[in-house]
């Protein structure tokens, strides 16, 4: 006779779970251009591919649809690594015009949170200048009842 299990079963979240999360905090609004650089027989060029996959979803390319997302394949032993060429209204505001990753030594979580430190930090924010107005309030604004 066994006893029945009481309560909820949770799945506490691991390493899939942290890699949605910033997946889904991804801003490309003060990006211009993002440059992913791998060859393809390095050890860290599945990360650089995955990190481009992830990049190319449709949820953040409607962060920012002007932003072109390029890839470089070489193939002379160089180390991958991602750029970021920033907006002028970003670039005037944090002085500086590119931001460059070297993926050496990051797993994709540790890039990924490098990117929202660092990137999605630097977009600018949005205004919220519409005001709702009701109908009786614009035909006020209008001049009242016309005949």
């Amino acid at each position: 006779m066994s006893v029945k299990f009481y309560g909820r079963v949770v799945r506490i979240g691991g390493i899939a779970t942290a890699i949605s999360n910033q997946i889904k905090l991804i801003n490309f609004k003060g990006v211009k251009r993002v440059n992913v650089k791998f060859d393809p027989f390095d050890e860290k060029a599945d990360i650089a591919r995955n990190y481009l996959f992830y990049i190319s979803s449709p949820k953040i390319n409607e962060t920012n649809p002007n932003c072109v997302i390029k890839t470089d394949v070489i193939c002379n032993r160089e180390r991958p690594t991602i750029s970021f060429q920033l907006i002028p209204q970003v670039q005037e505001a944090a002085k500086i015009k590119t931001v460059k990753i070297e993926l050496e030594n990051l797993s994709m979580l540790e890039l990924l949170t490098a990117t929202n430190q660092h990137i999605s930090a630097l977009a600018p924010k949005e205004t919220v200048s519409s005001s709702l107005k009701t109908k009786s309030e614009k035909k006020r604004a209008s001049g009242g009842r016309r005949k």
